[in-house]
């Protein structure tokens, strides 16, 4: 294994937090906390339970279960600025990816 992919892979490797179904891996961006098997980013979950209003609204078009929707909130409490940090920094790529490439119009 070359030195990159020792690093990248140090990066990648989820740690548990203690929460099931919430694992976190350190990116080159920082802490990322997702549902354990997805690519659902736990600030996603946690936006998308602010528009649903509960855990089962969520939990069935993500094909997740409410367990793990229940875990992301145990973790917005308790990394409150992990979460908000990773949702700033998400929208923030995205939107230099639609104004460098001019997306949606």
């Amino acid at each position: 294994m070359s030195a990159t992919t020792a690093l990248l892979h140090d990066y990648e490797t989820p740690d548990r937090v203690g929460l099931p179904g919430v694992v976190v891996s350190m990116t080159a961006f920082g802490p990322r906390a997702r549902t354990e098997g997805t690519r659902l980013d736990v600030w996603f979950l946690l936006d998308a339970l602010a528009e649903a209003g509960s855990p089962a609204a969520v939990a069935e078009p993500f094909a997740v279960p409410v367990e793990v929707v229940w875990a992301a909130v145990a973790y917005g409490r308790d990394f409150p600025d992990r979460v908000d940090a990773k949702r700033a920094a998400d929208r923030a790529a995205g939107l230099e990816v639609e104004r460098r490439y001019k997306l949606f119009g």
